[in-house]
């Protein structure tokens, strides 16, 4: 499994994990939602797997309630 960190201004404020071509684990840290953080990671994540060279991606999901 690859963890990829977004950063800004040095600090971690979201991440996404991707393992073959499962997307899986996207978070993002309350005080940094609702500025695009999550789709750009989502999009991110995405790309990784094509370029991997699969075809299909499979995201897992799980509800988590709260933030980091």
């Amino acid at each position: 499994m690859n963890v990829f960190l977004y950063l800004q201004n040095g600090v971690i404020v979201g991440a996404v994990s991707c393992y073959g071509n499962e997307l899986d684990d996207l978070i993002v840290e309350k005080s940094f939602q609702g500025q695009g953080i999550g789709q750009k990671l989502l999009l991110w994540g995405m790309n990784h797997i094509k370029e991997q060279g699969y075809e299909e991606i499979v995201f897992m999901r799980r509800i988590q309630y709260g933030a980091i």
